[in-house]
């Protein structure tokens, strides 16, 4: 649930350090994205029927949106009259990793709490409510108000350090289950719930991590750390065998799940969407947590090897059984 983002991305050839006027440069390209379009769109290529409550303009980048995703998933978008769709501008360098973004993000504001609300029956008929950093705070609290009420967990996804902190301003937080921040957020999060963690500016190695991750999970049930070329960390109260949409405690355990290298990367900018989108889409299948991080390697893997966010066919193994990881607690 939140809106959807037009990306036109350049492949820039020279330093950011050179940003002084001087003309870059690079290849450009037009996507539709943003983490919530993409998630749509790669669960619906995944057979997982989602349905996107958003808000677009009466614009040229909301049909071609709209035109790259199924008519059952859009069908409870708002289309505001006068009003551009969001669209973000990323500058990737020659190994394909983002250097910067900059967002016209103020439709946002359309999906509102009265908007939310309209659609209580399509949330209370939900088995699993996605949510991504760009809602308001207002938004924020309607949408877990009403999950809290019709008992749906909630998968937020972070989306950025800036806003990841915006459900932890509301009342009704703890409806979250599942988040999947990158390891920025994880520490930016653990900070908002007065969660120590390591002062200090070098990169956090796989045991700091967890360690964050542990005392997050007692806030939250299930922590899924992405952590890109190093895989994943996972804590949550159930093993590796049991499936990650449970509700059943056990005890509180860590996992790290390496990832192979990948020799040819195209862009990054779509890998964690898909692997989410793969995640929930296991979830839902009732996977066990091993199989929904083979099945969201695979679809990361999909992504990295493509411009576009979400490859045009994402096709998965669903019957991996096995997949190596790590325990760390």
């Amino acid at each position: 649930m939140s809106a959807i983002h037009f990306l036109v991305s350049g492949l820039m050839k020279f330093p950011l350090n050179k940003i002084d006027g001087r003309i870059h440069l690079g290849k450009f390209t037009e996507n539709p994205g943003g983490v919530a379009r993409n998630i749509v769109d790669a669960m619906s290529k995944l057979n997982s029927d989602p349905v996107f409550i958003s808000a677009v303009g009466e614009d040229i980048p909301s049909k071609l949106i709209l035109s790259t995703l199924p008519p059952n998933a859009t069908r409870y978008i708002q289309i505001v009259p006068n009003s551009s769709t969001a669209q973000c501008d990323v500058v990737f360098d020659s190994k394909g990793e983002c250097q910067l973004l900059l967002g016209d993000m103020e439709i946002h504001k359309k999906i509102t709490p009265d908007l939310i609300k309209s659609n209580e029956d399509v949330i209370k008929n939900s088995a699993l409510l996605i949510l991504d950093g760009n809602l308001t705070i207002e938004a924020f609290g309607t949408a877990l108000e009403l999950a809290k009420k019709h008992e749906i967990p909630v998968f937020f996804e972070p989306t950025d350090v800036v806003i990841s902190e915006k459900p932890f301003k509301t009342p009704h937080w703890k409806a979250i289950k599942f988040i999947s921040p990158n390891v920025n957020e994880l520490k930016h999060i653990a900070k908002i719930l007065n969660i120590s963690i390591p002062d200090h500016s070098r990169a956090l190695n796989i045991e700091e991590i967890s360690c964050i991750a542990k005392l997050l999970a007692q806030h939250i049930d299930n922590i899924i750390v992405t952590l890109g070329a190093r895989g994943v960390v996972i804590a949550r109260y159930a093993d590796s065998s049991t499936n990650l949409l449970t509700t059943k405690k056990d005890k509180l355990q860590v996992r790290h799940y390496p990832v192979d290298v990948v020799q040819k990367i195209v862009n990054v900018s779509g890998a964690g969407d898909c692997l989410a989108s793969a995640l929930m889409s296991s979830m839902l299948r009732g996977l066990s947590e091993e199989q929904c991080i083979a099945v969201g390697f695979q679809a990361a893997l999909s992504a990295l090897q493509v411009p576009a966010a979400v490859p045009d066919k994402l096709e998965v193994n669903w019957f991996v059984q096995k997949v190596n990881y790590v325990t760390i607690v």
